[in-house]
């Protein structure tokens, strides 16, 4: 029992006396002699320039040796512009001294790192910053770092990084800024508060990760989690099992409009809803850049309020995928109240072009989820359904995007109606030559026909079109309006900004015609070839916000006053080349007198 106290007791004083060593060496080690060294030899790795505000070395029973290292900052290469691609507030690094001793194994048990900022940049040309970082020929790396260090640097081949491993890295605190100097205007993705854990760390296997991040704002709205591996030997990395979710209704509109002014012309309002999943079995980076890139997600229980829309757009619905240069929208789905959108889109070239592929449908589509600019107490009632097939290209540009579209499609509006405003009520109404031609027809309306026209609103049997969109001018070039009291014609063209043209005319049914021409004499004027009375609408360019459908008052008049001339003049010549009691008097040549007298008429208002 002697024996094994006194053995005790020696080695609890060697224990104590090695602590108090590596204590008084530690504290006496200036580490800081060698920071400007170390910031050469990492400068070489990097390709930039690298410094160190300040190091430390210390010792404690909780935290082992550990090492501190503020105020690090790593350069910007100088082709992406001034500045620092990365800055580190501070680190912490605690070094296993038992498991070196016992196993001859580099064990840090700990990597604390605080405020790491890193700037990526993406050029006008899709080449990236991240991509110019690797090992130069060292007398062009870090001249102002070996001129001021005291300690020489060696000439030599870099050093070989020796096998090590982590148990827990801990990034706090830190921000992620992408600038894409590719898109008009350019497009910065900030990502803040970036709090990210990563297991087992090692050079020679695979380690974990997982944290949450701010995306777009302050508020924590993204998890994250995979597995990765690193090669010192080729120089690359590799991520593998990543599994991201996006909570957007943690995300401001300010924020994202801010990071993303190409949404501005959106109007988005409020906040959007939803969570996208997005997951990445396999990506690798190297020298070259990125690998392969596969990646599925979906985007589950969406909604989207905007002021273009009177209506919020809801149960956004869309599985997609991508690679390295295309995004595939392979199914998606969309509700506005009870109509449902419906179909599936490609984004090529996302990173450059950005043309568009969209193939949709539209089904039981409310128009009052459409139409939110009809005059107060006016409102469109029914149903559409369409499909079209759209292609574009510039999707970063607005503006550009919308004058390169092109497609084609068709379109139906079932149970149309029209509250508080009678279309023909309207128009007869502003035929002012014929005074109070409203109320005229009104008082001689056939009893199958007066309901529709004394009620404040229009029914529609049939509205339907064909759709053509040329470099993003959409045009329907023969729309059907029909309701039970007339038919329309029309030829509609529009731009991205609903500047066009309107054109067309409305024709009264055949028997409503001509009951309402035997009655108010001025309409029998109006009637066509097929004996319906027809009004023409006058023709319309400018703004579609300000349209007003209006009767083409001047060509009604002139065919009014060309039938009330052709009456006048029918009865005088009837009065000369007919006499009293004849009915078919010859002239010399043959010619009937209604022959000549048509052909007379012809003559004066041809």
């Amino acid at each position: 029992m002697k024996f094994l106290k006194i053995l005790f007791i020696s080695t609890f004083v060697l224990i104590v006396l090695a602590f108090v060593g590596t204590y008084i060496f530690v504290k006496n080690f200036d580490i800081n002699k060698h920071k400007d060294m170390l910031a050469l030899e990492i400068g070489k790795q990097l390709g930039r320039n690298v410094e160190i505000a300040s190091m430390d070395l210390n010792v404690s029973i909780t935290n082992g040796i550990y090492a501190e290292v503020r105020g690090l900052t790593i350069s910007e290469d100088a082709v992406f512009g001034k500045g620092h691609f990365a800055t580190l507030g501070a680190a912490q690094l605690n070094v296993d001294v038992m498991a070196y001793l016992s196993k001859r194994e580099i064990v840090i048990s700990k990597i604390i790192i605080d405020a790491l900022n890193v700037n990526i940049i993406r050029d006008q040309i899709g080449s990236i910053n991240v991509q110019k970082i690797g090992p130069v020929p060292s007398d062009k790396v870090n001249t102002a770092a070996a001129t001021s260090s005291a300690t020489p640097s060696s000439s030599g081949p870099a050093p070989v990084i020796p096998d090590f491993s982590v148990r827990t890295i801990v990034i706090s605190n830190g921000t992620i800024l992408y600038k894409d100097k590719g898109q008009n205007p350019p497009m910065q993705i900030p990502i803040s508060h970036v709090d990210i854990a990563i297991k087992d760390f090692s050079l020679s296997k695979p380690f974990t990760f997982d944290g949450k991040i701010a995306l777009f704002g302050s508020e924590k709205n993204v998890d994250v989690s995979g597995q990765a591996s690193i090669s010192v030997a080729d120089q690359s990395a590799k991520i593998t099992s990543f599994v991201t979710e996006v909570y957007l209704a943690k995300l401001k509109i300010a924020d994202l409009v801010n990071a993303i002014p190409a949404l501005a012309p959106m109007g988005l309002k409020e906040n959007l809803e939803g969570k996208v999943t997005v997951e990445i079995p396999s990506l690798s980076a190297g020298a070259s850049g990125l690998g392969s890139l596969v990646l599925n997600g979906k985007l589950q229980g969406g909604k989207i309020v905007t002021s273009l829309l009177p209506v919020p757009i809801e149960k956004v619905n869309v599985d997609f995928s991508a690679n390295a240069k295309d995004f595939s929208a392979n199914q998606f789905s969309l509700q506005l109240r009870t109509g449902i959108v419906s179909g599936k889109a490609m984004i090529t070239d996302y990173l450059l072009s950005q043309g568009l592929i969209l193939d949709v449908k539209v089904k039981d589509m409310p128009l009052a989820s459409l139409v939110s600019s009809l005059p107060a107490g006016m409102t469109f009632g029914g149903s559409m359904e369409a499909d079209a097939h759209v292609t574009g290209e510039g999707l970063a540009d607005p503006s550009q995007f919308l004058n390169s579209l092109n497609g084609s499609g068709k379109f139906d509006v079932k149970d149309g109606k029209l509250e508080n405003f009678n279309v023909l009520k309207v128009l007869l109404s502003r035929i002012e030559f014929i005074p109070g031609l409203a109320t005229i027809v009104e008082t001689n309306m056939p009893q199958q026909y007066k309901e529709s026209f004394v009620r404040n609103d229009t029914i529609f049997q049939k509205i339907n079109s064909s759709l053509q969109i040329t470099d993003g001018v959409f045009n329907m070039p023969d729309m059907q309006v029909v309701s039970d009291l007339f038919e329309a014609d029309m030829k509609i063209s529009a731009n991205s900004k609903l500047v066009g043209a309107v054109a067309g005319q409305v024709k009264l049914p055949s028997d409503l015609s001509e009951y309402l021409a035997s009655k108010t004499q001025p309409l029998g004027y109006l009637r066509n070839s097929e004996g319906r009375i027809v009004i023409p609408l006058t023709s319309y360019e400018g703004p579609l916000t300000s349209l007003k459908i209006l009767p083409d008052v001047k060509s009604l008049g002139k065919a009014a006053l060309e039938g009330e001339g052709r009456n006048q003049v029918n009865k005088l010549l009837n009065k000369v080349l007919k006499t009293d009691g004849s009915t078919s008097a010859d002239t010399a040549d043959g010619a009937q007198p209604d022959q000549i007298i048509n052909g007379v008429l012809d003559k004066i208002f041809k």
